[in-house]
């Protein structure tokens, strides 16, 4: 299958009328349409994806996200991790350093030795709680984003449309990296980093977030219990 065919069927089972041809523009929230996941959506999004090589891969990976999102009700946008397994402290801070060793990784590979060297030694302390919302991103935050996002898009895809159908992972749950994990399977060939994504789609799943707080220190936020 190539990608104007993947645009006309994704169209076709969207529902939407194909006098205006889908482009990459046109796929934000898709998946949402299988929401909630009855037998007849999953049918179609099993026709959405296995035509596409490692399509099956993929499909297995965003079915985490439609069981974490169970229980919302379908107007809801954006996928959520609905009733997420608490972690204790340490798990929740495990998670967070494995997901900085990925992007150490991802620094050295990208010759970036100056996050390499905030990276390096991390001060991490837990909080119960809801993320701030920042007004003003932390420059380590940045740079590790700008570093993380070069790496990936310099990666070779397979197909090499993949990343086409970007906008459509990303709007699972308005977050790149986790729409990364779900479509890795298209881009892991050229990488010799394994599953990168992995912990940050596990920090999804148990509903933890984090944010860099001084050049070298961050703080992790564990959802409230209950």
């Amino acid at each position: 299958m190539e990608l104007a065919d993947t645009f006309e069927l994704w169209q076709r089972l969207a529902g939407e009328s194909e006098s205006d041809p889908w482009n990459a523009d046109s796929l934000y929230g898709f998946f949402q349409t299988f929401r909630p996941m009855g037998a007849a959506q999953a049918e179609a999004l099993r026709q959405a994806l296995l035509p596409i090589p490692q399509g099956a891969e993929v499909l297995e990976r965003l079915k985490v996200a439609f069981a974490a999102d169970d229980g919302h009700p379908p107007s809801r946008g954006y996928f959520d991790a609905f009733r997420p397994t608490p972690l204790s402290a340490a798990e929740a801070a495990g998670l967070v350093r494995a997901f900085l060793a990925k992007v150490t990784a991802m620094a050295t590979a990208s010759n970036c030795p100056e996050l390499v060297e905030l990276l390096r030694d991390v001060h991490v302390s837990t909080v119960v709680g809801k993320r701030p919302f920042p007004t003003v991103q932390h420059p380590t935050q940045a740079l590790l984003h700008d570093v993380v996002c070069d790496w990936f898009l310099s990666l070779q895809r397979q197909p090499t449309w993949a990343y086409e159908l970007n906008e459509a992972f990303f709007s699972v749950a308005c977050d790149l990296y986790l729409g990364w994990h779900f479509m890795w399977p298209w881009f892991a060939a050229s990488s010799a980093i394994d599953e990168p994504f992995a912990p940050w789609c596990e920090l999804w799943l148990h509903g933890v977030e984090y944010r860099f707080v001084a050049d070298s220190s961050l703080e992790v936020y564990l959802p409230e219990a209950g």
